[in-house]
């Protein structure tokens, strides 16, 4: 009995924000009959002006029935406001006889016209020196929704360390126009033995996932200088 080979592509979000970087996910079901190895997945949008910055990600085994969930980041221009963004998912794997198969299918994400969640990041101060720094965190809901289950997640680089912390931090719900602040107390070492040396820039990558009034879960990162 010859075993079939079949994937499912199911996307975790539909709606998509013009002139932003989207985090799209999405879910891949095995609903063949035999168990898929070394599957490669990449995604290109279909429309002038959008594009997926993400690479093709590896999934080393898909058991039958098992899934995997991959997440892919796509600029969308605000051209394409009020329309449909065509994706095209690429899946290639090898095949139970050695043989290198290509599927592809197509999925289609609206893009939002109005209500554009714009969220600023800052940081106080914004000087630091080699030892402890405290540092307060700044969340502004600069758009006109609301955003709910905000959660941060801060990595610093080097030569910046997070102290007493994971980097994760829970912000909650953030009505339109809303702020939102915590502590964070990072460590950060002196590259050199000169005792004059005091840093004035260092690297703080935040990224952000909330749900949007529709009930979809967007993320968006930042990168804040010190």
């Amino acid at each position: 009995m010859q075993k079939i080979t079949s994937i499912a592509v199911e996307p975790l979000i539909k709606t998509l924000i013009p002139g932003y970087l989207n985090n799209i996910m999405i879910k891949l079901t095995n609903v063949g009959s035999t168990d898929i190895y070394n599957l490669s997945v990449s995604i290109s949008a279909q429309a002038q002006g959008a594009a997926s910055i993400t690479p093709p990600q590896l999934v080393s085994l898909l058991g039958v029935g098992k899934s995997a969930m991959l997440s892919y980041q796509v600029y969308v221009p605000s051209s394409l406001s009020g329309s449909t963004l065509v994706v095209l998912i690429s899946l290639s794997h090898i095949d139970q006889y050695g043989s290198q198969k290509v599927l592809t299918q197509q999925l289609g994400f609206y893009v939002s016209e109005t209500g554009i969640s714009m969220i600023s990041v800052n940081v106080s101060p914004i000087t630091i020196t080699p030892g402890f720094n405290n540092l307060t965190l700044y969340i502004v809901n600069n758009g006109d929704t609301s955003l709910y289950n905000l959660t941060l997640y801060i990595t610093p680089t080097q030569p910046i360390a997070l102290v007493n912390g994971d980097g994760k931090y829970y912000a909650g719900n953030l009505d339109a126009g809303a702020s939102w602040s915590t502590k964070v107390t990072i460590f950060i070492t002196r590259p050199s033995p000169t005792p004059q040396q005091i840093y004035s820039m260092a690297d703080l990558r935040i990224s952000i996932t909330y749900y949007d009034e529709t009930g979809s879960l967007r993320s968006e990162s930042r990168e804040i200088y010190t």
